[in-house]
């Protein structure tokens, strides 16, 4: 996990330029949060990650059932959990938007 995540963050370090990015300063690097970083790693990573954060939260107060429906998006990646630097559990899911329009500027809506 410390190697992938290690590995992750040099790439973002060394992508990090206009005009895909703002240059990385001494105060904040894009798209270097830890949940950022998380998410984009192999599945068996996150779901290892997610795992232990569940755990972590069910102990805290959750009904069976809840915990095995999170724990099954959390295994085939529907979603991924981590723990905040507060000690919260925070759900992390991906969503994609499109945008489509014309050439004149028409946006295409159903």
């Amino acid at each position: 996990v410390i190697m992938e995540y290690g590995r992750m963050f040099h790439e973002r370090v060394i992508s990090a330029a206009p005009p895909k990015a703002p240059w990385p300063t001494d105060v904040s690097i894009p798209f270097t949060d830890y949940g950022e970083i998380i998410q984009s790693m192999p599945l068996s990573i996150r779901a290892m990650v997610g795992l232990l954060a569940l755990e972590v939260h069910r102990r805290r107060s959750m009904t069976l059932n809840s915990w095995k429906e999170l724990r099954q998006q959390v295994k085939s990646g529907k979603c991924t959990l981590i723990q905040n630097s507060n000690g919260d559990v925070q759900r992390i899911v991906v969503v994609t938007a499109l945008r489509l329009t014309d050439k004149y500027g028409l946006v295409f809506a159903q």
